[in-house]
């Protein structure tokens, strides 16, 4: 049964993408999704934390948010903190579990290009200033 219902949602989503394709096109910002999805899997727990850590510093720093769970965010990966208690909070996580990871991706992809220029311009540098 669970291979049925499994195969089932697949096609579903591949009938949704099919009807959605003419309508979204080749955007910007969907096809960086699409391109990162691998980082976004990868690392959305880590962005989840992140947020969660920048809530538990304004707890401890200030007033802002007083009713966050200490032990629920030093035992459980799945507790997220809403300020105020209010459900629609939980976009900030939806966005940071996205942006932070293509960032992320983004470092790892540039990095070795702009440590390699930087090596050559440094190179190049020495060879000018040689006697």
């Amino acid at each position: 049964m669970p291979y049925i219902i499994g195969s089932i949602g697949i096609a579903f989503w591949l009938r949704v993408s099919r009807i959605l394709e003419p309508i979204i096109g080749k955007n910007k910002y969907i096809n960086l999704i699409s391109d990162n999805a691998f980082s976004i899997m990868i690392n959305q727990l880590m962005a989840f934390m992140i947020v969660k850590t920048i809530f538990a510093f304004i707890s401890k720093f200030t007033n802002l948010c007083y009713n966050f769970d200490w032990s629920s965010y030093k035992t459980d990966v799945w507790y997220l903190y809403l300020p105020k208690n209010i459900e629609q909070m939980k976009i900030i996580y939806i966005f940071a579990g996205i942006v932070i990871p293509i960032l992320i991706q983004i470092c790892i992809t540039k990095l070795p290009y702009m440590l390699l220029n930087k090596k050559i311009i440094l190179k190049n540098l020495k060879n000018v200033n040689a006697p």
